[in-house]
């Protein structure tokens, strides 16, 4: 790889770890979030380089970034529909319409009004679900949506928490949610923990979080600094070269 070619890999290596480490910071309250680390993508050697490698300066040729599991702290609401999972790594199910499924630790639910068909009477009538937002259903461990009864507030919701075989290609989708590209279908965590009146907040260390800010921000000065003095090299050289004809 050129030097020029090598400065600019790492010039776009800097400028996304910026804003890696900056979206970590800005999210340290949002339920559910995971923070995201930061790793550059050797697809010559298929090897993987830390971001807080000293080789990621400019040798990578592809970035990327992943959200491993991290228990974060409970905290107690009075909202009888947040719910959090302790003792699993595992996460709430949510579907759509399109059957389209996420996955997220986020239990922050709400209620989602359906109007449905009654089968004896063929009369039409609001049934409630347990939601999170945007046309997701919360799913339960017997892999059906959750119905919920306004009037009886006490019922035990059955809600599913699943588990997958590799986290690391749990990929994000917005703050609080994952789709799953790993192998294996995600299966029922039967010792799982629920708490209701409870949400999972994450736990980012703001302070690393401002360091690691401030250095990604010096490096990425570096190699601008570096990348306009190669190319007024480069200039000069071919100034020089079309002189001489």
């Amino acid at each position: 790889m050129s030097g020029m070619s090598m400065i600019r890999s790492g010039v776009r290596f800097q400028e996304a770890a910026i804003e890696n480490a900056a979206n970590n910071g800005a999210s340290s309250n949002s339920v559910g979030f995971s923070k995201r680390y930061f790793f550059s993508v050797d697809k010559k050697h298929g090897k993987l380089t830390a971001s807080n490698n000293a080789q990621d300066k400019g040798t990578s040729v592809g970035i990327d970034s992943y959200s491993p599991f991290e228990q974060g702290d409970l905290r107690e609401v009075s909202n009888p529909l947040c719910y959090s999972i302790t003792g699993s790594e595992g996460y709430f199910k949510l579907e759509d319409d399109d059957e389209n499924v996420l996955f997220t630790r986020a239990g922050d639910f709400e209620l989602v009004k359906v109007k449905e068909t009654d089968e004896k009477t063929g009369e039409k009538k609001e049934v409630f679900y347990l939601g999170h937002g945007d046309g997701f259903f919360v799913i339960g461990s017997d892999g059906k949506r959750i119905k919920y009864d306004p009037n009886n507030d006490t019922e035990e919701l059955d809600i599913g928490v699943f588990d997958v075989a590799e986290h690391y290609k749990m990929l994000p989708v917005g703050e609080s949610r994952f789709v799953y590209k790993g192998l294996g279908e995600p299966s029922l965590d039967k010792n799982a923990e629920i708490e209701q009146n409870s949400l999972e907040i994450p736990r980012v260390d703001m302070p690393g979080e401002a360091v690691d800010l401030a250095r990604r921000s010096n490096d990425f000065a570096v190699l601008l600094r570096a990348f306009e003095k190669k190319r007024e090299a480069g200039d000069k050289m071919i100034g020089v070269l079309g002189g001489g004809r």
